[in-house]
């Protein structure tokens, strides 16, 4: 489940929009521009989880 405050954090830090365009931003709009992100940046997705279960979002984020 993704809350309000990770899809903030997505919009703004990692497809840089303002916090103002963030919140004119509908919640599937943001999730598919992230999956077009991680599409174009796969590397940065490709991070060993140590046998952890760990979606894209906390896979970006470092696992917080």
């Amino acid at each position: 489940m993704i809350d309000t405050a990770r899809l903030l954090y997505i919009a703004v830090t990692m497809l840089h929009f303002t916090e103002k365009e963030a919140w004119r931003k509908t919640p599937y709009q943001i999730i598919k521009l992230f999956s077009y992100h991680k599409e174009y940046n796969f590397r940065a997705f490709e991070k060993e989880t140590r046998g952890e279960v760990m979606d894209d979002i906390d896979i970006a984020l470092g696992g917080l």
